[in-house]
């Protein structure tokens, strides 16, 4: 096997390497919500702290949780399902954290990305890369 061959395995195994908990903590917002502005703060210790804006960009609701990564998947407890409804006109939407989801997360252009929709591809989150 020549050095070539060699360095494209190499590199290609440490591509497939899944991400470890130091590089998913971080901030992550919606990608093209409409009627809501989400923030999902992932920090060291399990814990999750939540904020979501209406369209007026109003702080209308606020929380911290607990998550866990077993390989891809991300377990939030009490975790409120942010579909983009408008939770301006309905608010009772906010009530509900008592769910617990799993959802999976990709690394795609170095960003790291879950979705939490009922759909493939909805209601998507993507980690704010941290400035240097």
């Amino acid at each position: 096997m020549n050095w070539k061959n060699f360095l494209f395995i190499i590199l290609f195994i440490s591509s497939c390497v899944s991400k470890g908990d130091q590089d998913i903590y971080g901030l992550y917002t919606p990608v093209n919500y409409v009627n809501t502005f989400d923030t999902i703060q992932l920090k060291q210790g399990g814990i999750y702290e939540r904020r979501i804006f209406d369209r007026d960009n109003n702080l209308a609701f606020s929380m911290k949780g607990k998550w866990e990564r077993k390989g891809q998947i991300i377990t939030f407890k009490n975790f409120f399902l942010n579909l983009d409804r408008d939770i301006k006109k309905f608010s009772e939407l906010l009530t509900d954290t008592s769910g617990t989801i799993d959802v999976q997360y990709d690394v795609r252009n170095d960003i790291v990305v879950f979705c939490a929709g009922y759909y493939e591809e909805q209601n998507c989150y993507e980690k704010l890369n941290e400035i240097e």
